[in-house]
């Protein structure tokens, strides 16, 4: 940890010890045999950073035991449950990567190039997590906003399947 870093360290897990806490005396903690161990967090439903080689991705990492989740299908709840329980945690660099604050699991990242968010390396690093990312081809949509983060992105299959094999050795 960098200097002064204990008191972040200290905020970031008595903050997730105690939503965990909380969940569970609300019966909200489920069973950990419920959520899968590797999780792909993917977005479909938004209007940028949309993955342009979406179906092959998909079945890229379904071939690693990744399970797609879509994390604006579920519950608060429930989100927090899939990043507690979660052994390995890939996906596509968004908002829902806020919740590896509940997570003990290693994250890679998959960014657009040009695109600086340190925010998720991070907080990964002061929990001692591991992060990775991987940096991926921008696509020009759309969206008002043409700065690289708000690109859509095709993602380099091959960089990505070389990553998944390092994490499922």
């Amino acid at each position: 940890l960098e200097p002064g870093m204990k008191d972040e360290k200290a905020i970031l897990e008595g903050f997730r010890d105690w939503v965990i806490a909380r969940m569970d005396k609300e019966g909200l903690l489920e069973d950990k045999s419920k959520y899968p161990a590797k999780i792909f967090i993917t977005r479909t439903k938004v209007r940028y950073r949309n993955i342009v080689n979406l179906e092959q991705l998909h079945a890229l990492v379904a071939r690693y035991g990744y399970t797609v989740v879509e994390l604006e299908d579920y519950t608060i709840a429930q989100q927090v449950n899939f990043f507690y329980h979660a052994e390995d945690i890939v996906g596509i660099h968004g908002a829902g990567f806020a919740y590896i604050g509940f997570s003990k699991a290693p994250v890679l990242d998959i960014i657009v190039d040009n695109f600086i968010s340190l925010w998720f390396e991070k907080m990964s690093g002061i929990l001692g997590t591991g992060y990775e990312y991987l940096r991926t081809k921008g696509v020009p949509n759309d969206f008002p906003d043409k700065r690289p983060g708000y690109h859509d992105m095709d993602v380099d299959l091959v960089k990505l399947e070389e990553k998944l094999k390092e994490r499922n050795q």
